[in-house]
């Protein structure tokens, strides 16, 4: 008979009952820090919430002890992670060569790549149309060797966004799949 497994809060231990949130563990370090209640539910902690620090009140039951991080909504919580990583704290920051885009990389130089693809992906073949209707903004336009401040013709190509960020792991073999489609193309 199949069997659901349920998993503590803070750990990720699993648990043997649903109604249990936390491990044994998990629970004592819980009680030392707050104390003994027999109803957390109905008791609130003053807090102040990481991004714009507004004093808020948090229910007990929705704390995670692992996470030092408190939001007052989900707003907050999007501009702390957007803002935390930026430059040097961003995972894809590589040696901060990269910079600003140049001036010339405006929106004629996009529209003008993305009219001579066809409006098309052209690494997945998404059109334009169905990349407005999925994330709700025109096709990327994707810079090949890495470098915001070439911005010849043919060192630009036209992507979705899921395909321009997937580029941005294993360069190499990006860079040489777009050459070649370019190639090919041209």
């Amino acid at each position: 008979m199949y069997k659901n497994k349920y998993y503590c809060k803070d750990c990720g231990k699993e648990v043997d009952r649903p109604t249990v949130k936390r491990c044994r563990f998990c629970y004592k370090k819980f009680i030392n820090i707050f104390g003994n209640s027999s109803n957390f539910k109905n008791r609130k902690l003053e807090m102040e919430c990481s991004y714009c620090h507004k004093t808020i009140f948090k229910n007990l039951s929705q704390i995670k002890l692992n996470n030092d991080k408190v939001f007052c909504d989900f707003k907050c919580m999007g501009l702390y992670r957007q803002n935390s990583y930026r430059g040097i704290n961003n995972p894809a920051w590589i040696d901060g060569t990269s910079g600003i885009y140049p001036p010339e990389f405006n929106d004629s130089l996009k529209e003008q790549i993305r009219k001579r693809d066809n409006y098309t992906c052209q690494n997945c073949g998404m059109t334009e149309e169905e990349h407005l209707i999925v994330v709700g903004n025109n096709l990327e336009v994707h810079h090949i060797d890495y470098d915001k401040q070439n911005c010849k013709e043919d060192n630009l190509i036209t992507a979705c966004k899921q395909c321009n960020l997937r580029a941005n792991a294993n360069r190499d073999y990006w860079q040489e799949f777009y050459n070649q489609k370019l190639a090919r193309k041209i």
